[in-house]
């Protein structure tokens, strides 16, 4: 017997990507903004979304996982690998791993919101970040994932 496939569930759809991260280092606050191109699928329940993004000179393959309450994120480079999980209130350990070896990284997410409608899901965590046991400092992301509508929407 064959199980029954729900169409919504294996369906790719193009979607506009925006992230705004903030960063509350000791002295100053920095903020990056990027709007990208990805696509949207949602698997056994879960939501999926796939872009590529430019970091200094490479591009970074981006994979965002939302289940529930929860947001992971890996990115793959030339350059590096790393997975990260965020919850509210909880602590998250992984390895970063570089050419030049691997890092432990912690993440302790204090905020994360996470809602959708049919066109948009939005994301907001806000964590802090140690690496090698040494606190890094503060940062935010936000992330609006947009379905696109119209192609005339989005002029890259």
């Amino acid at each position: 017997m064959n199980p029954v496939i729900d169409m919504e569930d294996v369906m790719t759809k193009e979607v506009i990507v925006k992230i705004t991260g903030s960063e509350y280092g000791v002295s100053e606050r920095e903020q990056v903004e990027q709007v990208v191109k990805g696509n949207y699928y949602k698997k056994n329940g879960k939501d999926f979304v796939i872009y590529d993004v430019a970091e200094g000179e490479e591009t970074v393959h981006t994979t965002l996982k939302i289940e529930g309450e929860q947001l992971e994120i890996t990115k793959n480079s030339g350059a590096g690998k790393v997975h990260m999980k965020f919850k509210q209130e909880e602590s998250f350990s992984t390895m970063y791993h570089t050419v030049a070896g691997a890092l432990e990284m912690e993440f302790f997410t204090r905020k994360l919101v996470i809602s959708s409608d049919e066109n948009c899901i939005s994301i907001k965590t806000l964590y802090e970040i140690s690496m090698n046991q040494v606190e890094i400092g503060t940062r935010e992301i936000r992330i609006e994932i947009e379905k696109i509508i119209n192609s005339n929407v989005v002029n890259n």
